[in-house]
């Protein structure tokens, strides 16, 4: 094989592939991106390119996906321009990746859910016990959650001020 680094736009490369333009904005429908990934398949729900990041697991000769990153469409609506990105990671030795988090056209976010219902979704719908979040305060300070509005001027907080170890 061939050894050492390739450059696009770039005749120093310090890693194994480097791009480098000179866009500094960003980029508006197709002018001025640096690296596009294209799927050739038929227009659908789910049908959008990907980037898997992969390595080996100490069997020389067995390739294993660690997670990846995949845009694609977000509706099976004819002229629907709408798309999503899904983050996936592996689950465990002869799995498949799995999702485990989307960021929607619309800009909400599921954590645990392909079908985020709000800013932030966390967990399954199906499942009510799979809800979990975890806070952990800082140099021992106190946990806490803390729900307002844009002024501070309405709202609640949830902190932990004790060493409780109550469910």
């Amino acid at each position: 094989g061939v050894t050492g680094n390739v450059g696009i736009g770039t005749t120093s490369p310090f890693g194994s592939l480097q791009i480098s333009s000179a866009v500094g904005t960003a980029p508006a429908n197709n002018i001025g991106h640096q690296l596009i990934l294209d799927s050739r398949a038929t227009a659908g729900v789910g049908v959008g390119p990907s980037l898997v990041f992969r390595g080996q697991t100490g069997n020389a000769t067995a390739w294993y996906g660690f997670g990846g990153i995949q845009g694609a469409k977000e509706s099976a609506a004819g002229g629907s321009y709408t798309g999503y990105l899904a983050l996936s990671t592996q689950q465990g030795a002869g799995a498949s990746m799995t999702e485990v988090m989307r960021l929607t056209g619309t800009g909400y976010v599921g954590i645990g859910t392909t079908s985020p219902m709000a800013k932030l979704s966390v967990g399954s719908y199906a499942d009510a016990s799979n809800h979990q979040i975890l806070v952990a305060g800082a140099n021992a300070q106190n946990p806490s959650i803390k729900l307002s509005d844009f002024s501070n001027a309405y709202g609640f907080t949830i902190q932990n001020t004790g060493s409780g170890t109550g469910r």
